[in-house]
């Protein structure tokens, strides 16, 4: 008998050790959790829309905040891209590319500096988000690693998958 047919006769003894019916119980008034709210990251469609016109951006957070009631937004720290990325600017111009904080160090060592302002747009439209009523809850996150930290030296990895 070999390694595959052991492996199935264990795992239906297993299945039938543990084939009882178990019945859960369910009591409303218990709570785990707090709901605060509910919102939207804000990443790649606020590093677009901070770059429109107050008028616009404005209707748009009031549409957020008063209409759809959102109050929760997921502030991204974009990993920003290297600018000597061998495989060029995949990530796209239209707001998809994150710009990074870290400045690029002349030899390539070291930590750099930190410009907030690179991120200009996506922190207007957090500034005005917070402007619109007093229980924004932020949230900061980052999709991916700074270029740096990878062993492809690029944000969105190797073309080849690796």
């Amino acid at each position: 008998m070999n390694f595959f047919h052991i492996s199935i006769i264990f795992l239906s003894l297993c299945s039938f050790i543990y084939s009882e019916t178990t019945t859960l119980f369910i009591d409303p008034s218990i709570s785990y959790q707090t709901i605060e709210g509910w919102g939207i990251s804000l990443a790649w469609w606020a590093n677009i829309a901070g770059a429109w016109p107050e008028s616009i951006t404005k209707d748009l957070i009031q549409k957020s905040t008063q209409d759809l009631n959102m109050n929760i937004f997921r502030f991204n720290i974009g990993g920003g891209e290297n600018p000597n990325c061998p495989w060029g600017d995949h990530m796209g111009t239209d707001g998809r590319n994150m710009p990074g904080y870290r400045s690029f160090h002349k030899d390539q060592e070291g930590w750099g500096t930190y410009d907030l302002s690179k991120d200009k747009r996506q922190i207007t439209i957090m500034d005005r988000l917070a402007e619109s009523r007093s229980d924004i809850l932020t949230e900061v996150f980052s999709y991916s690693p700074p270029w740096w930290m990878t062993n492809s030296k690029c944000t969105a990895g190797e073309t080849n998958g690796s």
